[in-house]
């Protein structure tokens, strides 16, 4: 039983979300023309939805949902009974009403709001309600219902006395339960008394509350657990009397109130006692919930969980057994050298027995680690099924986007989804919602034609736009397609021309297909105007940027006069992943297994060089070749002068061929996002870590593609005398340490690293030679500021250049550096790399001159 009012909202607000989003989806599949059978069970559904939505509203005491729900609800009876068609202008009409309704669900509507949609409504219904009845089908004759005047008379105000009781239901819940329960009576009783003999489950539930509401204590409120069951067994008589209704349907509702009739009897004195309540009733259909809080979670699947989590503590246990053995092994093997040394006991017969317990002891360790491998990957598939759900809610909202904006820009489009069903992690589904929304915009604004240029062109009417999406293996495939009028090359190219993106000399030079990829480039758009749909330079290019940061890629495929194809593959979560291990330069790298395409081994007699970069031939067709160690550094590339891998990158048609020394292989990875804070490295997608401990960085295989094409040409001094340069970073994040470490590292500098401003003091004191130090400001035991004096105070390190890297970004802060003696002040939010090891090239180029 829910028996805090406070649960009871939350239920209503995450079911009320649910219903909201299926009628709006309903109701724009029953607006695309469905037909015949599928046409009517929408119809029923839709009416129940809302029916189901005024009930709950006005359970909770939200009777401004409940009025707007009522009006919805009493056009789309009149659809139902085939009184009134489902016109663009009822659909629109009922879509506003879900919409305030959406609105309505977090806060109370205005009454002017209410007022305003309930005329609209209403208003719908009388320019609609004059269709006459069906034609009879051929050769059937349907012969007159003879009732008699009086039931007949009463059957017809059947439907507004039931409305009244519900209305009536939802009023109560402050006054005594014997006034209010007297009230209710009587209604129910009037319910039986004009109700037709022939439904026969209307008139059995409305006695059945009858009885309930009798045995009701009069000293207290009716419980808001009793007053839901009573609404579902009030839309049970509303179904029954309107359509009919299964005895599956009447069953569920009927064990429903003999259960609370049952504790009422046996509990007088209390209202409805918590083990006496039953979960609400769902429809077959319900869809998971995606809210920003919360997820749902099969009961299996947490039984799961909890019995992994059970073996875990189970093997925590057997391994601290273990620990004693071997603490007591140790002990043994102390006393009996103890005694060998003192001429006491056979040396070798001790080791032998020492060497067996060991050999006993590492053999159950072994089987212990094997076994926690076991149920580690078991709890994390588990709670990797916890965060799936379905592609299907993310795209209703794009459904009522591609009916609204068809009809603003004077086109006729529908949205047709495959894989509905397809689960995804919940956080990438969140992230998906921008790039696809500005896919299905562009095919809108730019794919499809308008609906005369269409009859002209011998189409369909209508514009279909659809979306297919798919998992394989650990990756999701989705598809946004157009029959549309496909890219034109020539357009494209003068669009790009006119606007800079490239010369008229340069794009005579490209294939047709360099052309296409140009609608990636940032402030492309072929509109002829800034509309609030176009022509501002927010396009594709976005779209490529979030799918790449999503470890994903993006590719297209148009033909002129049929359309086009957008094809993103994702990773199905983002929370555990396959990467592929490489070395560059002696350090290790990840790249999401996503965006490689092949492996290849390469001598350096395979790198030629073309238009400016260095390629090789893969798949009979040339690709930038990029060692890595170059491009993370920011310096031109250099043909390597041993065997090596090319890891071959793809992002939409383009390729990359990235050089690393060696392969270490696929594995499962956990990516980290990046700390506040962090500086942020363009290539860098996040880190990992490997079994040993040690901290990979995991690359961000869009900005790989966009470095190798915009190299600079700018290469660090990295030796002095004869030695690297040696770098000092000083900085509490580790993750910070790391990265600006590996950044330098992979320039060709030393580094030294110190978790504070004490540390970093420390390593200068005793004596390592240090060229440069970088360090951040807040740190504990000495910070940066602290540092920066104690440093020029000493006459031994007064002249070290001093690059202050912080996330403090004031002119108060940029002040006290310099007072303090920093060299350099760069904030950790515009951090740039290539700025960056300028900076130090400039200081230490300075440095070596005057050494």
């Amino acid at each position: 039983m829910i028996d805090d009012e406070l649960d009871l909202d939350e239920i209503f607000r995450e079911e009320a979300t649910e219903e909201v989003s299926r009628l709006q989806k309903y109701l724009i599949e029953l607006e695309t023309g469905i037909a015949g059978i599928e046409r009517e069970r929408k119809i029923r559904e839709i009416f129940r939805l809302a029916h189901s939505l005024k009930g709950s509203a006005a359970t909770v005491g939200r009777k401004d949902l409940a009025e707007i729900a009522h009006a919805l609800e009493t056009s789309l009876d009149l659809v139902r009974k085939g009184s009134l068609e489902p016109t663009r202008e009822l659909i629109s009409g009922a879509l506003a009403a879900v919409d305030i309704l959406q609105s309505g669900i977090l806060k109370i509507l205005n009454v002017e709001v209410i007022k305003e949609i309930c005329e609209r409504m209403a208003k719908v219904r009388s320019a609609g309600n004059s269709i006459k009845s069906p034609a009879a089908e051929p050769g059937r004759v349907d012969l007159p219902v003879v009732v008699a005047p009086k039931r007949r008379k009463k059957a017809e105000k059947l439907p507004g006395q039931l409305n009244d009781f519900i209305m009536q239901l939802a009023s109560f819940g402050s006054r005594p339960a014997e006034e209010e329960s007297g009230t209710l009576q009587a209604a129910l009783e009037k319910l039986c008394l004009d109700a037709p003999t022939s439904k026969p489950k209307f008139i059995e539930i409305a006695r059945k509350l009858q009885m309930l509401f009798a045995l009701l204590p009069p000293s207290k409120p009716i419980d808001r657990v009793l007053i839901e069951s009573a609404f579902m067994a009030a839309d049970l008589m509303q179904t029954e009397l309107a359509v009919g209704t299964s005895e599956e349907e009447m069953s569920a509702v009927r064990n429903r109130i003999d259960q609370m009739i049952e504790v009422t009897q046996r509990m007088p004195t209390s209202s409805v006692p918590a083990e006496g309540a039953v979960e609400p009733l769902k429809s077959a259909d319900s869809s998971p919930s995606v809210s920003e809080a919360s997820v749902r979670i099969q009961v299996s699947l947490l039984d799961s969980i909890l019995y992994r989590l059970d073996e875990l503590v189970a093997a925590k246990l057997r391994i601290d057994y273990q620990r004693h053995q071997v603490e007591e092994a140790q002990e043994t093997l102390d006393l009996s050298l103890t005694q060998v040394r003192g001429g006491i006991g056979d040396f070798t017969l001790e080791l032998e027995n020492h060497k067996r317990r060991l050999e006993h002891i590492r053999r159950d360790l072994s089987q212990e680690v094997h076994y926690l491998g076991i149920v580690a990957q078991g709890l994390q598939e588990d709670v990797k099924e916890v965060r799936m759900v379905p592609l299907g809610p993310v795209l209703d909202p794009l459904r009522r986007m591609v009916r609204d904006l068809s009809q603003s820009l004077g086109k006729d489009a529908v949205m047709e989804v495959v894989g509905e069903q397809v689960r995804v992690d919940k956080r990438l589904l969140e992230l998906l919602r921008d790039p696809l929304n500005h896919l299905l915009r562009n095919s809108l604004d730019h794919g499809l034609e308008t609906t005369a240029e269409r009859i002209e062109l011998g189409k369909p009417p209508r514009g279909k736009l659809k979306v297919i999406a798919e998992s394989r293996d650990s990756q999701i495939w989705i598809e946004v397609s157009d029959d549309g009028q496909g890219i034109s090359s020539e357009k494209v190219k003068a669009a790009a021309i006119s606007k800079g993106i490239i010369e008229s000399e340069r794009a005579a030079a490209l294939s047709e297909r360099e052309i296409l990829n140009l609608i990636f480039s940032p402030g492309f758009s072929t509109a002829r105007e800034v509309t609030e749909l176009s022509g501002r330079g927010v396009g594709l290019d976005v779209v490529r940027e979030n799918v790449g940061r999503l470890g994903g890629r993006i590719e297209f495929f148009t033909e002129m006069g049929k359309g086009t194809r957008f094809s993103l593959c994702l990773p199905l979560t983002l929370t555990a992943s396959r990467g592929l291990m490489v070395i560059s330069g002696k350090q290790t790298f990840c790249i999401p297994i996503t965006a490689v395409d092949e492996v290849v081994g390469i001598e350096p007699k395979d790198i030629g060089f073309s238009q400016g970069h260095l390629g090789i031939q893969w798949r009979n067709q040339a690709v930038t070749f990029a060692p890595l160690a170059d491009l993370l550094s920011g310096r031109p590339s250099v043909r390597p002068d041993a065997r090596g891998y090319a890891v071959v990158i793809a992002l939409s048609d383009r390729r990359l061929a990235l050089g690393v020394d060696e392969l270490l292989g696929q594995e499962e990875v956990v990516v980290k996002g990046l700390a506040s804070g962090t500086p942020s490295l363009h290539f860098v997608a996040g880190a990992t870590s490997l079994a040993d401990g040690r901290l990979v960085t995991v690359l961000e295989p869009a900005a790989l593609v966009e470095a190798a094409i915009n190299t600079g040409a700018r290469t660090a001094v990295k030796v002095t005398n004869d030695r690297p340069f040696t770098i000092l970073v000083a900085d509490d994040a580790l993750t910070s340490r790391t990265l600006v470490a590996s950044v330098l590292e992979r320039s060709g500098y030393r580094t030294l690293v110190a978790p504070d401003g004490e540390s970093a003091y420390s390593i200068l004191a005793r004596g390592e030679k240090v060229d440069l130090l970088v360090s951040d400001v807040e740190m504990p035991a000495l910070d940066g500021y602290a540092l920066a004096r104690r440093i020029r105070s000493s006459s031994e390190f007064s002249d070290l250049p001093i690059i202050l890297v912080t996330s403090l970004d004031s002119p108060e802060e940029r002040a006290r550096g310099a007072e303090a003696g920093a060299s350099a002040y760069m904030v950790k939010q515009e951090f740039d790399p290539s700025r960056f090891l300028g900076i130090i090239a400039d200081y230490l180029g300075k440095r070596r001159s005057t050494g």
